[in-house]
């Protein structure tokens, strides 16, 4: 009898969706950028514009847990890229973000 857990699952709705890896790639990098612009951008309409680099932190300390403690133990190959670049793209995002900020 097979388990059905939740990577079974995913695994089996990508496979039966038949998505591209480089698009399911793209779309995770776009999130994980999102996610960079999302965590400077959010303080600043919040709080207030000094909360920038808390939101900058925060991701940092975030997406290095994220990408190099949690998805090595508990995402599953099919689904997992790099994590290094995830990580850069978070940063990217949150870089992206502070020098618009900074040049506004």
């Amino acid at each position: 009898m097979t388990s059905l857990t939740p990577r079974s699952l995913f695994r089996k709705a990508l496979v039966a969706a038949r998505i591209d890896p480089r698009t399911f790639n793209a779309v995770a990098q776009s999130g994980h950028f999102l996610a960079g612009c999302l965590a400077v951008f959010a303080p600043i309409v919040l709080i207030g514009p000094a909360w920038r680099w808390w939101g900058a932190l925060g991701i940092v300390l975030w997406a290095a847990g994220k990408e190099f403690l949690w998805d090595p133990r508990y995402e599953s190959a099919e689904v997992r890229g790099s994590s290094v670049e995830d990580f850069c793209y978070y940063i990217f995002g949150a870089a992206l973000s502070l020098g618009i900020v900074q040049w506004l």
